[in-house]
């Protein structure tokens, strides 16, 4: 079965119209470089809590735990504490750079 081409870019322009439309409804009377530090922020910052989540899992594979598990375990809340402060400072020093 052959892809239709110019269908597949049609839909790609019209699910760009529509993120748009919607980015520009999110931030209202905000100024978009205002709006676009905000968003850039929040990625970054799924970004990071992504990473983290995968290195956890690779440290804990070897003790046959999930990243779920571990998390729900209070014998590692000093780590939890640790990691979350750490994520923290990363995310304040990148946006504080990035603003800039």
């Amino acid at each position: 079965m052959a892809i239709n081409t110019d269908k597949v870019q049609q839909q790609a322009a019209d699910l760009s119209s529509q993120l748009w439309s919607i980015a520009n409804d999110l931030r209202g009377g905000m100024d978009a470089n205002e709006f676009r530090n905000y968003i850039l922020g929040t990625i970054f910052y799924r970004y990071l809590s992504e990473r983290t989540e995968m290195y956890m899992q690779e440290i804990l594979q070897e003790d046959n735990l999930t990243y779920e598990e571990a998390f729900a375990n209070d014998d590692f809340r000093p780590i939890k504490l640790f990691l979350l402060c750490l994520l923290i400072l990363f995310v304040l020093y990148k946006m504080k750079n990035f603003l800039q």
